[in-house]
């Protein structure tokens, strides 16, 4: 036995470094494995060999998996046989409501867990239609928008709402007078404010509903119409086409474009913005307010009467400070003053009123156009009576008024 050892030393030390060899790698195969498919569970489950994104889904043989993390998967109960995916609207996956539906036997179910998968409920939904949206806006309250027939293109269906995060459902709508399109799409920002695209004739057309009190009411939305070029048509004959808003930070987007019919300027599209969900507006339309806006301040401005507001500061002289306008004359001119000081900002309450005489330096408050900048006159140091109004937020202004003259030689506002 020695001497076979002996004389095939060299054999038996080679097999020995494969097998070390093969050890050392299947092992380090093991570990890489266990890490990039790992399933942990409360209930059954087996390793997948499959790759899993954060905050995703997948079925396998009927069954549904789920990841917060990208790594550990949860399976989800439930019958998911008859699925292959789930439009992107139609369940969530948060660290504050997790939520899938399901049929079997002719009857819908929702499965959803509130505490990233540890724990899972399951209800039977009323309804057996087909989900189209499904949403939550926190642990407890949820909107969810089902189909339940469809005859031509029109469908019939309801958008619910739950506070008790999802065990039981409350109808709030039957759609736009009692019904959806076949084709309709329905979307909350939050619980409140939310959307239905109503499409017609094949896509020629689609009309846009908002509600703001959760789904209870709806109202039809509507824009202010841009002029158009080269065309004797309709503004509201060509852009006929709302689609879903969409909302990024907090701006929210409205396209509307011309349909399937629409050929004015090549099909194109306009697209509308807006920060609360409604008075919806376009750059173009921004810009044209913006400038009316002006051109009314500025005419407000040269129109304020020159025997009230003083205009020419280079001449004035008055002379001496002898007080000659008595302090109810000056409440009457302060009137008027803060009166158009609330065409600038905030003029306060009346209520409010304090008056002081104090020594000022004037100012161009009340001259100045609307791009705001702001002048002092130091040839100009009177002694005036100041009154001052603020509301309860602290907002408010001061009127400068003459003591001799009568006329208002500044003023300011002050707070937010």
């Amino acid at each position: 036995m020695k001497e076979i050892l002996k004389k095939h030393k060299e054999i038996i030390i080679a097999i020995l470094i494969v097998v070390v060899v093969v050890i050392l790698v299947g092992a380090n195969f093991y570990r890489i494995y266990q890490k990039d498919f790992k399933i942990s569970n409360s209930r059954t489950t087996n390793t997948v060999e499959r790759n899993v994104d954060k905050n995703s889904y997948y079925i396998e043989n009927g069954k549904l998996y789920i990841s917060y993390d990208g790594e550990n998967v949860i399976e989800v109960p439930g019958d998911f046989s008859n699925k292959n995916k789930f439009d992107d609207e139609t369940y969530q996956i948060s660290e504050y409501k997790t939520i899938f539906s399901y049929n079997s036997n002719n009857k819908t179910y929702l499965v959803y867990s509130d505490d990233s998968g540890k724990n899972w409920n399951t209800i039977e939904l009323m309804k057996n239609g087909t989900i189209k949206y499904l949403e939550f806006f926190n642990k407890d309250v949820g909107i969810m928008y089902e189909i339940e027939d469809v005859a031509m293109t029109v469908a019939f269906g309801s958008i619910s709402r739950t506070s008790d995060g999802g065990n039981t459902w409350e109808n709030v709508s039957n759609g736009i007078d009692d019904i959806f399109k076949t084709d309709s799409e329905v979307k909350f920002f939050d619980q409140y404010l939310g959307f239905i695209t109503m499409p017609n004739n094949g896509g020629d057309s689609c009309e846009l509903y908002s509600t703001q009190d959760g789904g209870k009411t709806f109202s039809k939305v509507e824009v202010k119409y841009i002029e158009l070029e080269d065309t004797d048509l309709e503004w509201n004959k060509i852009y006929d086409y709302y689609y879903m808003p969409v909302k990024e930070y907090s701006t929210y987007y409205l396209k509307i474009g011309q349909g399937a019919d629409g050929d004015y300027k090549g099909g194109n599209s306009i697209e509308y913005i807006s920060y609360t969900g409604s008075d919806w507006t376009t750059e173009e339309l921004q810009k044209s307010s913006l400038e009316k806006m002006h051109e009314e301040f500025d005419k407000r401005v040269a129109n304020r009467s020159d025997e009230i507001f003083l205009k020419d500061f280079e001449h004035y002289n008055p002379g001496s400070s002898e007080i000659k306008i008595s302090q109810n004359k000056a409440e009457e001119i302060a009137d008027i003053g803060f009166e158009e000081a609330g065409a600038t900002g905030e003029s306060g309450e009346k209520e409010s009123q304090i008056m002081t005489m104090e020594e000022v330096i004037a100012n161009n408050f009340f001259t100045m156009n609307h791009n705001c900048i702001n002048e002092i006159y130091t040839n100009v140091k009177r002694k005036c009576y100041v009154f001052t109004r603020e509301d309860d937020m602290g907002n408010g202004s001061k009127i400068y008024i003459d003591v001799t003259t009568g006329l208002i030689i500044g003023g300011e506002c002050f707070g937010d």
